[in-house]
C-alpha cells in the first residue's frame, strides 16, 4: 500500500477521534444529563479518595485538596448551581464517612474555601457561556443574512438577464414579482402549513414554465400532504427514487442526475425540497411535466432559488403579518429583519437601532433623499417613503449596531451632505430620530417613529 494512502488513513482516523473527543467534552444541554454528571463527579471524587487515601478520603490534611476538583470542574462546565450541588454532595460524603457525624468537628475553612472557589469558577463559566451564546446567535443571524443576500443577488442577476422584451405589456422584473409574491404569502398566514401555495405554483408556471406540478407540506410525523396543484399531477409515492434522492441530499433533484438509479421508474421530472435559510424542511415541490427545453441547468437553478425564497417568506409570514397589516407600505425584507433583530435583542441583549431621517420642505429635498439612499450602508435595511405630505422619509434598520455605530453613520451622512450640498442636517431641513429595539413588540419601534412623523 502506498505511503501517502497510509498517512491519509492515519490522519482521517486522528480527525475522527478528535471529533469524538470534542463531542464528548461538549456540555450536555439536557437537565437530566447535567445533574447526573454532577452526582457522578462528586461521588466519584469521594470514592477515588476513599480508595487512594482511606485515612483521609477528602484530602483535608493533605497539601492540596484534590477532591475539590470535582465541584470546580462541574462549576466550570455547567455553572454555579450544579457546582454548589457537587460541593454539597462532597460535604454529604464527608459526613457519611465519619464514624460519628453528629459530634465530628467540621473543617470549616476547608469547605468554605472550596465553596468560594467553586462559586467563582461557576460565575466565570456562566459569564462565558452567556457570551458564547450571544456570539453564536449573532453568527447565526449573519450567516442567515449572507445566505439570503446571495440568493437575492442571484435573483437580481436573473432579473436583469431575463428582462421581458415586451416591456410595455409586462413592465415588471422577476425580482419585483418575487417581492409581490412574498407580500401575498404574508397576507395568507391562516391558510395552512404552506400559505399561498397556489400563488407560488401560478408564479412558477410563468417563471419556470411548469405545466403539471404539486406542492406538498411536511407534517409533524414526517409525511406529506398536498396543499396546491397545477394541472392533474399523480399522487406522491414514498417509494419514488427521485423523491428519496432529493430527500437524502436535501436539494433539488431531477431525472437527469447521474447518481440517480435509472432502473426504477418515476413519473416526475423534478423534486425540490422546500427548505428555508434555517435549514428547516417545510415541504416539497414536485414537477411532473414541463417543456423539454426548460429542463436545463439555469432554469433548475432559478427554480431552486425561487422555492427557497418562498420558504423564507412562508417561515416568516406569521411574524411579519402584524407589521404589514399595520403598515401596508412596509417592505417585506424590513419587516423580517425587524422581527429577527428584536428577538436577538430581547434574548441576548445585542442591540440594534432604527434611524429615521425626515426630509422637510427644501428646494433640493428629493436630491438629498436620493443622495442618502445611494450612500446607505451595505448591512442596513431601508424603508424609504419618497413623498408623503411634501416630505420624504428614510427609515434605516441597522443590525447589531450600538450608539457608536449610529453616531458614526449620522456623522458620515452629514459630512457627505455637507460636501455635496454645502450644509448640515439643520441647514438642509433634515431631522433625525433614533430608537432601540428594546420593546418585545416589533411594531413598537415603528409605531414610535410613525407617531412622530410631522403632519
Amino acid at each position: 500500500m502506498p505511503t501517502n494512502t497510509i498517512q491519509s488513513g492515519h490522519r482521517g482516523l486522528a480527525e475522527r477521534l478528535a471529533a469524538r473527543l470534542r463531542a464528548s467534552a461538549r456540555p450536555r444541554l439536557s437537565a437530566w444529563g447535567i445533574w447526573t454528571e454532577t452526582v457522578v463527579f462528586a461521588l466519584g471524587a469521594v470514592l477515588i479518595g476513599r480508595w487512594v487515601s482511606p485515612h483521609d478520603p477528602l484530602f483535608i490534611d493533605s497539601q492540596f485538596p484534590w477532591s475539590w476538583f470535582a465541584p470546580v470542574l462541574v462549576a466550570m462546565r455547567y455553572g454555579v448551581g450544579p457546582g454548589v450541588a457537587a460541593a454539597a454532595l462532597l460535604f454529604l460524603g464527608w459526613a457519611v464517612l465519619q464514624p460519628d457525624a453528629l459530634h465530628a468537628e467540621i473543617p470549616k475553612l476547608y469547605f468554605l474555601g472550596g465553596l468560594l472557589l467553586t462559586m467563582i469558577c461557576g460565575e466565570y463559566s456562566g459569564n462565558w457561556q452567556t457570551r458564547l451564546r450571544r456570539n453564536s446567535e449573532i453568527n447565526l443571524y449573519l450567516e442567515d443574512r449572507v445566505e439570503r443576500i446571495l440568493k437575492r443577488l442571484y435573483l437580481v442577476r436573473l432579473s436583469h438577464d431575463r428582462l421581458e422584451q415586451d416591456l410595455l405589456s409586462r413592465p415588471t422584473t422577476l425580482r419585483d414579482a418575487i417581492v409581490d409574491l412574498r407580500r401575498r404569502i404574508a397576507g395568507r398566514t391562516g391558510e395552512g402549513l404552506l400559505p399561498g401555495g397556489a400563488d407560488l405554483l401560478g408564479f412558477l408556471a410563468q417563471a419556470s414554465q411548469l405545466d403539471v406540478a404539486a406542492l406538498y407540506a411536511r407534517e409533524a410525523g414526517g409525511g406529506y400532504v398536498r396543499v396546491a396543484a397545477l394541472g392533474d399531477p399523480p399522487p406522491l409515492d414514498d417509494a419514488d427514487p427521485l423523491l428519496a434522492f432529493a430527500e437524502e441530499r436535501g436539494q433539488l433533484a431531477h431525472v437527469q442526475v447521474a447518481e440517480l438509479d435509472k432502473t426504477l421508474p418515476t413519473p416526475h421530472l423534478v423534486v425540490a425540497p422546500v427548505i428555508n435559510s434555517a435549514r428547516e424542511r417545510l415541504g416539497l415541490l414536485v414537477v411532473t411535466r414541463m417543456p423539454f427545453f426548460a429542463l436545463n441547468e439555469d432554469a433548475l437553478s432559478t427554480l431552486s432559488v425561487l422555492v427557497s425564497a418562498y420558504a423564507d417568506g412562508a417561515s416568516m409570514s406569521k411574524l411579519v403579518l402584524p407589521i404589514l397589516a399595520e403598515y401596508p407600505g412596509c417592505p417585506v425584507d424590513f419587516a423580517e429583519e425587524l422581527v429577527k433583530l428584536t428577538r436577538i435583542q430581547r434574548d441576548f441583549g445585542v442591540e440594534s437601532r432604527i434611524v429615521m431621517l425626515v426630509f422637510d420642505k427644501h428646494p433640493e429635498r428629493l436630491d438629498l433623499f436620493r443622495h442618502v439612499l445611494r450612500n446607505r450602508r451595505g448591512p442596513d435595511v431601508i424603508w424609504s417613503i419618497e413623498n408623503l405630505l411634501e416630505r420624504s422619509f428614510i427609515i434605516t434598520l441597522m443590525p447589531i449596531a450600538g450608539e457608536a455605530a449610529v453616531e458614526g453613520y449620522l456623522l458620515r451622512m452629514q459630512n457627505s451632505l455637507r460636501e455635496t450640498f454645502g450644509g448640515d442636517f439643520a441647514t438642509l431641513a433634515v431631522r433625525t430620530m433614533v430608537v432601540s429595539l428594546e420593546d418585545p413588540d416589533p411594531l413598537a419601534a415603528v409605531k414610535w417613529l410613525m407617531a412622530r412623523m410631522p403632519r
